[in-house]
């Protein structure tokens, strides 16, 4: 979440693992001056489970 009280929910199997390593993987572009509030790691749930 982020304080501008954007949420994003990402697959880890879906981020590029490949790149500059230097660089890191983006997977949130913030505003100027936004920060990220808070962050959770949560265990995978199928789609037919919910």
């Amino acid at each position: 979440t982020s304080s501008d009280g954007i949420v994003i929910r990402q697959q880890v199997k879906d981020i590029n693992r490949y790149g500059r390593k230097s660089m890191g993987v983006k997977v949130l572009n913030l505003a100027d001056g936004a920060t990220i509030s808070a962050f959770a790691v949560a265990n995978s749930v199928d789609e037919e489970d919910e």
